[in-house]
């Protein structure tokens, strides 16, 4: 487990260094532009409480109620994506075969699968949700 995290640091890191020419302006335009969507989910969300705090008498109750239907909304299609992407992680055919043949324990392949899904069933909702827990505050 260990020897796979350093090959892929490994292989990450020559990969970024190595970058030249249209590459790296391709790769510096996607990072300005994916800070660039946070920054504008915060202000659009920042905007939006702003305007219903300033509604008389129910201000405070609209923005909480704001956020806590944003939040259940993504509890409620979290497990759901979580049950796709799982499908599509643990059953990759090729991987699955490669993984098998090595001289790993079967539970150990699980852990690792298992993980791999969450992470990538929850990363983007944790990145959204920076800016909005943000403005909320």
């Amino acid at each position: 487990m260990i020897e796979k995290i350093k090959l892929f640091l490994n292989e990450n890191k020559n990969k970024i260094l190595n970058l030249r020419g249209f590459d790296l302006y391709l790769r510096i335009l996607f990072i300005f532009l994916f800070f660039l969507s946070l920054y504008g989910i915060y202000k659009g969300f920042l905007r939006a409480l702003i305007y219903l705090k300033n509604v008389p008498i129910f201000g405070e109750y609209l923005t909480f109620k704001l956020l806590s239907l944003t939040l259940f909304a993504s509890m409620i299609l979290l497990p759901l994506s979580g049950i796709i992407n799982s499908f599509n992680i643990m059953f990759e055919k090729n991987e699955i075969e490669f993984l098998f043949s090595l001289p790993y324990k079967n539970i150990s392949i699980f852990y690792i699968k298992f993980f791999e899904s969450i992470f990538h069933t929850i990363w983007m909702l944790f990145l959204i949700f920076i800016p909005v827990i943000i403005a909320y505050a």
